[in-house]
């Protein structure tokens, strides 16, 4: 973005049209159909929302057609104890209990769609974001407040959101149809459409479930181009930026934050016998913007100005397959869930003002006696962005028993394995590169590249879990929970830039930084039945997030100590120095 931005919460007025839906409203979990009727798998075991006594809000799929409910964003919105920060399709971070997921090397709130948890990417700049998903036909979902680290692991501090999708049918053709046309104020037209069909291939035995999304949502921010760019004459590097709103324009794009939006569900069911069952799913979602949702907080309208026509799109992937394989015994399931994930994200970002060249103050022109104007004018920098890439993946086990009937006591037991990685990379980009010069030498910079970094991460986890619920009395229930989680971390970065003698730095690279942990996580929950809608509780629970490790940036050369460190311009040489194995191969 520009120099500063500031992001728009409510920038739309939808009318939402569908199958007996004719008005879309927020949410409200008070006045939804009745929740006891909502079955939830909270404590991975079959119960109902009146009777599991943890701070939960579940919302069964028939709600979400009636209220309209079309994202988790919109559900998030009407529940209590829940945020979101959210600039459009995958770029939102959950916050739960006032835990923010922005630092550190894993999120704080969980996301399962069915068994499989979802974990955003460990390193990048717009933080641990997940993806949001198409809520069309979906069993329930369900919002654990407080931790979860007991039954869900990791990133399960501030609580867990679950996506529970609708099983196959295995003797009822069905299908299902869903559009949703909407205008937005400032924008344009918005068109969603969904589409299901079952099909029992083999009757009683074998089903499959294909869901189809297709989702468009106009903009309501311009991106304008100016020329000549105003800049505030005086300032200490010339390029402050003057009165851009009665500038010439160059070049508008109205509706520069549209998005396209593609998802795709297919699950087979397999039933053998009466006690054996097996899932096979496939999910895959795609999403395109043409830009970030977010203007300029100077001048404060709904546009983003730009010395110079740099699109800054994003697009993201996520493909998940799992298998669930059931049999029930006599007094107890037994389940196995495997999952793998692969997910890509990119985005370009302008970086003409934002980042301000940090070698400006230090940097002269050809005569040496005039101090360089920075992005703009005949000597600038020109147009700077920046390519951030960040693709992951994830591979998870979990094998777990559970407690079937309604005696006095009810247990889950489990052990859980994953392994995750991720890799963040950076390029950013000086196309005037040869006009910059480092201040004790005046050695031109030999590269345009003034940011590149390498840094990949991989996380294995090994866990075993148990939890136990007794009734004293008909009225009076003690749960007790335990999680023993060991993790083995590993990250390596390497970032370079100018600032040696040469104008093309060594990389600094921070070696291998290898950490492993065990804890112990524990969960006490004592909970009163006064009658079937009335309960009390009391819950002591623990969750946790792995640590991780932080990039080292370069510190040698006249740019470095000229006391711009964290700010620094890099170049390309990272890449040479990774392919020959000397760094950053975990």
């Amino acid at each position: 973005m520009g120099s500063s931005f500031a992001t728009c919460a409510f920038c739309s007025t939808t009318l939402l049209f569908g199958a007996g839906i004719q008005a879309q409203s927020v949410p409200d979990t008070e006045s939804a159909s009745p929740l006891a009727e909502v079955v939830v798998t909270a404590q991975k075991r079959v119960s109902t929302v009146q009777n599991t006594p943890i701070s939960i809000s579940a919302v069964s799929g028939d709600d979400l057609l009636a209220r309209g409910v079309v994202s988790l964003s919109t559900l998030a919105q009407g529940t209590p104890g829940v945020s979101l920060k959210s600039e459009g399709p995958s770029q939102t971070e959950i916050e739960m209990r006032g835990m923010t997921s922005s630092g550190g090397n894993s999120a704080t709130v969980g996301l399962y769609l069915d068994d499989i948890p979802l974990s955003g990417p460990a390193s990048a700049q717009n933080g641990h974001v997940v993806i949001d998903p198409d809520l069309y036909d979906l069993n329930r979902i369900e919002i654990l407040r407080g931790p979860q680290g007991t039954l869900f692991g990791s990133g399960s501090m501030g609580g867990t959101v679950r996506l529970i999708s609708n099983q196959p049918s295995l003797s009822q053709l069905q299908s299902t149809a869903q559009s949703v046309l909407s205008g937005t104020e400032g924008g344009g037209f918005n068109h969603k459409e969904n589409l299901m069909i079952n099909l029992p291939v083999v009757d009683g035995t074998l089903a499959l479930r294909v869901v189809g999304s297709e989702d468009h949502m106009s903009g309501w921010i311009d991106r304008i181009v100016a020329d000549p760019f105003p800049l505030v004459g005086g300032s200490p590097d010339g390029t402050e930026r003057g009165d851009v709103q009665s500038a010439r324009i160059q070049t508008q794009y109205p509706d520069s934050n549209a998005y396209q939006t593609y998802a795709a569900r297919v699950s087979v069911l397999w039933r053998p016998t009466q006690d054996l069952s097996v899932t096979a799913s496939y999910f895959h979602t795609i999403s395109t913007q043409d830009g970030i949702s977010a203007y300029d907080s100077v001048p404060g309208s709904e546009a983003h100005y730009q010395p110079f026509d740099i699109a800054e799109p994003l697009t993201d992937s996520l493909t998940a397959y799992s298998l669930n394989v059931n049999y029930s015994f006599p007094a107890f399931d037994l389940t196995s869930s495997t999952a793998r994930w692969t997910r890509n994200s990119s985005q370009v970002e302008e970086a003409s003002e934002a980042f301000n060249n940090p070698l400006e103050a230090l940097t002269y022109n050809s005569n040496y006696d005039m101090p360089n104007p920075g992005y703009y004018g005949p000597t600038g920098s020109g147009p700077e962005h920046g390519m951030e890439i960040d693709p992951s993946h994830q591979f998870s086990q979990e094998v777990r028993l559970a407690s079937t009937g309604n005696g006095r006591a009810g247990w889950v037991a489990g052990l859980y394995y994953s392994d995750f990685y991720s890799l963040w990379t950076f390029n950013g980009t000086t196309p005037n590169y040869s006009s910059y010069m480092d201040l004790g030498t005046l050695a031109r910079a030999t590269t345009p590249n003034w940011f590149d970094a390498y840094s990949p991460t991989t996380l294995k986890q090994y866990a075993g879990f148990g939890d136990v619920t007794y009734a004293l009395t008909d009225a009076l229930k003690l749960d007790v929970g335990a999680r023993v989680n060991h993790y083995d971390y590993r990250f390596s970065s390497c970032i370079s830039g100018w600032g040696s003698a040469n104008g093309a730095a060594t990389p600094s690279c921070s070696g291998l930084i290898d950490l492993s942990s065990t804890s112990f996580d524990p969960k006490f929950n004592l909970a009163y039945a006064f009658s079937r809608d009335f309960m009390v509780y009391a819950t002591v629970s623990t969750g946790f997030r792995p640590g991780g490790g932080n990039a080292a940036y370069p510190t040698t050369g006249s740019a470095w100590g000229g006391g711009v460190p964290a700010a620094g311009l890099y170049e390309r040489q990272v890449a040479r120095h990774v392919r020959t194995g000397s760094c950053c191969e975990l």
